[in-house]
């Protein structure tokens, strides 16, 4: 597909080159077990969800009820499948290849962060973000009553009831908690909690018995990992030295519920490789799907002229050929962090990325093959930044920034010496309290101005109001002075030196203004640019300009005099940038690679 537009000047040519990354990810998946109609593996997926049958090796995609993407599901006591997405909650029957939805949520990210099955007909699940319980009778496809977990607090990861009906949730990025739910009275109880970041964990065992702890500091950690169990019985909490097994298996949405165990085992589930393997028969199951594809994370340039960048959900590293010829590398290569590279610069003859989730630094050489554990080179982490989203080279330093682990606010700030592998991090406190370095520039040859988020994406609370500008002297490794150009910007996405000396800034929501980075304060007007909320990865430098990737087009901003102008307005989202070649810039739209020419 191709198009043109332009505010001014030149047309610029669209050319979509078509999917980069065609695989899906997991998002849960449940075993379903019915002594008259067999076992079955079901696979929720963005959109769809597999069914397979290991006996026979068959496989059936069925289509969800939209495009969001499910967090988790549950195998029910009556062999269906249970899971949601951002308001809707469905039934998957395995045997009979249906789905039937119900809307229920429309205020909600995720409809259905956790479940559990009551026995009776019900499910309980929790939702995201107001972090409600409530409880679904899939034969009337009533609804009860919501109740707000916690005031502050946002997961609500994990979900059972007992026996007699309490119901039990563990909830929690700041503190760990653990809460009971009597349905007959309505009361809310909190039966263990922890001031520590981390999650509150309940399982229920295969002994039928639901236990917890809050000794996890993230919300599905190692299932072996040592823990002050509680037994959880009609709203009381019991120590015992032990926890039965959990009807669960795996971790994050690796994570496999199989309550009555089927005459087979899971092996290997790998989605974007299509690929099952059970004990059911010696040869690979070949899971066929279609899919839109991964969505692309922020792009870059190599030395050879290639464009390198990684998808996200699955997480897979990849490049291509200006013309749109894809090598897909898989995760192997990356599989430390697991999301995406979410940041890039160049270094010599090779490329810098900075990767979720934890924090992760890589370095790949482009003339050479990618080999996991060879190239990219792993070279360190830092769960200060555990989402990173800005990284600069200045000399064989790497210095880059980021929002920190879940639970907290602010990021931290690390510089790597990319020759010796020796870092050092900063916490928030050291550059802006509770806050954390989203874009970098360049002032000089000693000094780096670097601008901030007052965003906590890991669900702690916001403390600040102000997004904040400050200067490092870099040898130093020093903030030396900090301010506030514009009150108000949540966030600065995008940052780059002109010639005047000025720092030109762009806040996600669009707004633009020049920087004097001797005051910190703004040099004329802040002006707007009509484009929607940034993408990721929004600020590209040119020698000539910034070229800043916004969801609805792209705008030139001019680092040899101070012309600001939209170049490019988009018919399509786009989601990320941006990389150039020429006079042609490469962005994202979800999992489409689109091409710009004339625009640089």
């Amino acid at each position: 597909m191709a198009g043109a537009a332009r505010d001014g000047g030149a047309a610029i040519r669209l050319t979509d080159l078509g999917v980069m990354v065609n695989a899906a990810e997991a998002r849960g998946a449940a075993i379903t077990v019915d002594s008259a109609r067999g076992a079955r593996l079901v696979v929720c997926s963005r959109g769809w969800a597999l069914v397979a049958d290991p006996d026979t090796g068959a496989s059936t995609q069925l289509e969800l009820p939209d495009d969001s993407f499910p967090f988790a599901c549950l195998a029910t006591s009556d062999a269906t499948v249970v899971t949601g997405g951002a308001s809707w909650v469905c039934e998957i029957d395995p045997i009979r290849l249906t789905v039937r939805h119900v809307q229920l949520c429309p205020d909600e990210e995720i409809t259905g962060f956790a479940w559990a099955d009551d026995g009776h007909g019900g499910v309980w699940l929790t939702t995201y973000p107001s972090c409600l319980l409530l409880r679904w009778d899939r034969a009337s496809d009533t609804v009860s009553d919501p109740v707000p977990l916690h005031p502050t607090e946002q997961y609500a990861g994990h979900l059972a009831v007992d026996d007699d009906g309490w119901v039990y949730v563990g909830i929690g990025t700041t503190r760990r908690i653990l809460v009971s739910f009597d349905p007959a009275t309505g009361e809310l109880t909190t039966l263990a909690e922890r001031g520590a970041t981390g999650c509150g964990q309940i399982r229920r065992g295969r002994d039928g018995q639901v236990y917890g702890h809050v000794d996890a500091d993230e919300i599905h950690p190692d299932p072996q990992q040592p823990a002050h169990w509680l037994r959880l019985h009609r709203g009381t909490a019991t120590p015992v030295p032990t926890a039965a097994p959990s009807s669960f298996h795996g971790r994050g949405f690796a994570r496999i519920h199989e309550p009555v165990a089927a005459p087979w085992q899971v092996i290997e589930l790998d989605l974007p490789e299509h690929r099952l393997r059970t004990t059911a028969r010696p040869q690979p199951i070949t899971l066929a799907y279609d899919s839109a594809g991964a969505e692309l994370s922020p792009l870059v340039t190599g030395p050879t002229g290639r464009i390198h960048g990684t998808s996200n959900h699955p997480l897979q590293l990849f490049d291509v050929t200006s013309d749109g010829e894809a090598t897909v590398y898989g995760l192997a290569p990356v599989a430390e962090a697991g999301g995406n590279i979410c940041a890039w610069a160049r270094w010599r003859r090779v490329l810098v990325g900075v990767a979720y989730a934890g924090g992760h630094l890589y370095v790949l050489d482009p003339a050479a093959p990618v080999q996991a554990g060879v190239n990219p080179v792993h070279l360190t982490k830092f769960d200060q930044i555990h989402r990173p989203r800005c990284v600069l080279v200045h000399g064989d330093t790497a210095i880059w920034g980021g929002y920190g682990p879940y639970g907290s606010d602010g990021g931290g700030l690390a510089l790597t010496d990319l020759v010796t592998g020796r870092s050092r991090i900063l916490e928030h406190d050291a550059v802006v309290p509770h806050q954390a370095t989203t874009t970098l520039a360049m002032v000089g040859e000693t000094m780096l101005l670097g601008a901030t988020s007052v965003e906590t994406p890991g669900g702690a609370t916001r403390f600040a109001n102000d997004a904040v500008v400050y200067l490092l002297d870099v040898a130093a490794a020093r903030v030396t002075h900090t301010g506030v150009p514009v009150p108000g910007v949540a966030t600065w996405s995008a940052a780059a030196s002109g010639a005047d000396g000025l720092v030109r800034l762009v806040s996600a929501e669009g707004l633009c203004v020049f920087v004097d980075p001797g005051s910190l304060e703004a040099v004329g007007p802040v002006q707007r640019l009509d484009l929607g909320p940034a993408a990721y990865g929004s600020g590209i430098t040119t020698d000539e300009a910034l070229l800043v990737v916004h969801r609805d087009g792209v705008a030139r901003i001019g680092l040899q005099d101070n012309t600001i102008e939209v170049v490019y307005r988009s018919d399509r989202p786009l989601t990320a940038g941006g990389a150039v070649v020429g006079d042609r810039l490469y962005v994202a739209s979800g999992s489409h690679l689109l091409e710009l020419s004339g625009v640089c």
